[in-house]
């Protein structure tokens, strides 16, 4: 069965269903919890929490002239596909100050550990499999 969330319980009703027709209904099974994905079993990092109740993800480092860190991007990078990695995002960048907030999220300055790269780095909070899928669908267009 796909597109169970992990650490929840299920009832099932199993049906058959061939050339003949489809069968009544099984009677519902025991409740079954379904197992921790290999994603939550990962070490999750720790992290704290502001007075609002928001996840701090950045370090010290604060930035008051933003201005040093703009240039054409297109003169500097060009544009590559995206890869949707499912490793931790804390293992390529170093996640500093907040810089925005909106409707779907948090922007915080990022440096990438490989380059020393400075980017923006949008966290996008999920908890569906139905909203990661469709995430993904977006950042493919």
């Amino acid at each position: 069965v796909m597109g169970l969330s992990s650490k929840k319980q299920y009832d099932f009703r199993i049906f058959a269903e061939n050339v003949y027709g489809r069968s009544d209904a099984s009677e519902v099974t025991a409740l079954i919890q379904t197992k921790e994905s290999d994603k939550e079993k990962a070490k999750k990092k720790p992290y704290t929490i502001d007075a609002h109740g928001k996840k701090i993800r950045g370090r010290g480092e604060k930035v008051d002239n933003y201005d040093a860190y703009v240039f054409d991007v297109f003169s500097k990078y060009i544009p590559q596909p995206v890869d949707i990695k499912t490793d931790s995002v804390y293992d390529y960048y170093d996640i500093l100050e907040e810089i925005g907030t909106g409707a779907f999220g948090v922007v915080h300055r990022c440096r990438e550990r490989k380059t020393g790269n400075v980017f923006a780095a949008k966290f996008i909070p999920v908890s569906h499999p139905m909203e990661k899928t469709l995430i993904k669908k977006e950042i493919d267009i």
